[in-house]
């Protein structure tokens, strides 16, 4: 029986619709398994931080401090100022010894005596031929060989300074210069014939001595003595020179009036070389009470913020009147002095503390560090945003929440943003971004 047209129509279309239904099921079942998974976190919201505390010291309100540095190793032996004293020109400020000073000085005299020892054994070998004549000739072949080397430094330094194509030697003649020449290179070739000129007026000296010329043995021998000689009075001056500096670090003397800001070292302490022993004001600088809070408490702080300060057993309340930059990279802040807080007194500084308190019903979060992203638009996290498909299924997508980093600590970030309506991402098997469709593990 032949099934006639309409009835045919129906059956096909059926099979259509039943084939398109098993690819929506079967083909949204793949798609699924090929979405980015990932695990869920509930933020924990809690009201603002009420309180914290931060030290404080008197400071000068002048930052712009002078420093002494140590020149050489030494022994700290007297500390004789201290913070916030006043101290006048000349004014004894600390007593110093140079470290290893026994190896040092032994060393020095050892050096000395074995110069002496060697102008001892070449003496006797030249003490017959060393006329005043013989001793002039020889200082003037080594002033020539002085000139020579000065010369030979100063080509070096002109042709390194000099375009490629030039030489010292195409301008020995000429009187100017060409333009191209840098300003330092023409000086360069300017030095350098002045240090020819020097040569030729040594070798002229030389030449007019009575002396014409000596036997190389003899001119040897003589240049020899005359060096160790200088190497004598060399080490005799280091000597000198030491004892010197010996009894100028017994008293390291204030150079003028000024106040004494820091103290950086201690009696029996050894500094290195360039070592700061103190920072100094200048005189009259004002004494202001500062506070170092920590670098993420400055978000809840304000210039005319009210703080209460312990100090010397009573408490007393008084304002932030700036926040500035202490110099190295952190921040300060500076508290108004109140009339009834005790004066500033260097002999009896007790320790200060600042307490914050934060009149504050804002909500802050903590979640999880690994929820939080960077990019170059800031900080982010993304949050579950459910709905449905178009077959009544569930369906879940991310979308990026910005928030503000307050601190991080042991894992979990605080931000400044309310989150707690929302699921966090975290552990993501891929890497998301705003509008993803993903699976829950």
């Amino acid at each position: 029986m032949k099934m006639n047209r309409k009835k045919w129509s129906a059956l096909s279309m059926m099979v259509l619709l039943s084939g398109a239904a098993l690819c929506l099921i079967f083909g949204g079942t793949v798609r699924e398994k090929m979405l980015p998974q990932v695990e869920w976190a509930v933020p924990r919201v809690t009201r603002l931080q009420t309180a914290f505390e931060f030290p404080c010291v008197w400071d000068f309100e002048n930052q712009s401090e002078f420093k002494l540095e140590t020149s050489r190793p030494v022994r700290v032996d007297e500390v004789l100022i201290r913070r916030g004293q006043n101290v006048t020109a000349g004014e004894k400020m600390f007593s110093l010894s140079i470290r290893d000073a026994e190896e040092m000085e032994e060393e020095l005299r050892a050096r000395y005596t074995g110069a002496w020892e060697a102008f001892e054994a070449i003496r006797a070998k030249t003490d017959d031929v060393l006329t005043p004549e013989a001793s002039e000739y020889v200082a003037a072949v080594r002033k020539v060989s002085d000139a020579q080397a000065e010369a030979e430094l100063c080509r070096i330094k002109a042709e390194a300074l000099l375009p490629e194509e030039y030489s010292v030697w195409d301008f020995y003649q000429e009187e100017v210069l060409p333009e191209e020449l840098s300003a330092d290179a023409a000086q360069s070739v300017e030095d350098w014939k002045a240090a020819l000129e020097a040569v030729s007026a040594a070798q002229a000296e030389k030449d007019a001595l009575p002396v014409k010329s000596m036997e190389a043995e003899t001119l040897e021998m003589l240049t020899e003595r005359m060096e160790i000689l200088e190497e004598m009075d060399a080490a005799e001056a280091d000597i000198r020179a030491y004892y010197a500096e010996t009894e100028k670090l017994k008293s390291v003397n204030a150079p003028q009036n000024m106040a004494v800001a820091r103290v950086t070292v201690s009696a029996g302490q050894e500094a290195e070389n360039g070592d700061v022993l103190a920072y100094f004001v200048p005189e009259g600088t004002e004494v202001v009470l500062t506070g170092t809070p920590r670098a993420e408490d400055f978000a809840y702080l304000n210039e005319g913020s009210y703080v209460s300060v312990e100090m010397n057993g009573g408490t007393y309340i008084t304002q932030i009147s700036a926040i500035r930059p202490d110099g190295e990279g952190r921040k300060r802040v500076i508290l108004l002095k109140s009339a009834e807080m005790p004066a500033f007194d260097p002999e009896n500084e007790d320790e200060m503390t600042a307490i914050v308190t934060i009149d504050s019903k804002e909500m802050v979060s903590f979640v999880p560090a690994a929820c939080v992203h960077e990019d170059a638009k800031g900080s982010f996290v993304f949050a579950a945003e459910n709905g449905e498909t178009a077959l009544g299924d569930e369906k879940i997508t991310v979308r990026r929440v910005s928030v503000t980093k307050v601190t991080e600590a042991d894992g979990e970030v605080m931000v400044k943003e309310n989150l707690g309506e929302y699921r966090l991402a975290v552990n993501e098997s891929k890497e998301l971004t705003d509008g993803d469709r993903v699976l829950s593990y």
